[in-house]
């Protein structure tokens, strides 16, 4: 069984559940690896969203990436199978109202501030969501100035020969080579 950490009138186990959103987002193995970690670490913490759709099925609207997450960790835990999991009904009179709330529901409207949320965990150090963990802070690269009369030319070489092909342009006195 997985630990639920949300709560709600309505539950579903995963059966009842229907795919949605097709193909409309897109996720790796490393994905769903992340979010199995996440369920087992910390437990479930938002309710799957459905629609119930004209022939009575719910239309999995929000977390399809926890379903098949929790699929996959079902093949070793079969109680997750029949475990209910907290729903949240979305209303929508037809499939194309269904969509745009599916829209609505996975837009994001802001981006998570640096400083912001070190504000935010001060008094947790030590926890770093996963999400956080997956985005990657870019590093700049100092740029070098093309000097005046100069050209930029991009090379593809072997791995193997790079230190040669570097030993050979520093000895060109017209060359610069940039790291």
């Amino acid at each position: 069984m997985l630990k639920v950490n949300c709560e709600s009138k309505d539950t579903a186990t995963l059966q009842q559940l229907v795919p949605f959103q097709g193909n409309l987002k897109k996720r790796k193995a490393s994905d769903i690896e992340a979010l199995i970690s996440s369920l087992r670490d910390e437990g479930l913490m938002m309710p799957f969203a459905v629609w119930s759709n004209p022939d009575g099925k719910m239309c999995l609207l929000d977390g399809h990436g926890r379903l098949e997450a929790l699929v996959q960790m079902s093949l070793k835990d079969i109680d997750i199978l029949t475990q209910e999991f907290p729903i949240i009904k979305i209303a929508a009179e037809t499939e194309e109202d269904a969509k745009k709330a599916l829209l609505q529901i996975t837009s994001s409207y802001g981006k998570i501030d640096k400083k912001g949320l070190a504000e935010f965990t001060v008094k947790i150090p030590e926890y770093v969501a996963p999400v956080i963990l997956k985005a990657k802070p870019r590093l700049s690269k100092p740029r070098l100035k093309k000097p005046q009369g100069m050209a930029k030319l991009t090379l593809f070489v072997p791995l193997d020969k790079v230190a040669d092909l570097k030993k050979i342009l520093a000895e060109t006195p017209y060359i610069t080579v940039a790291e």
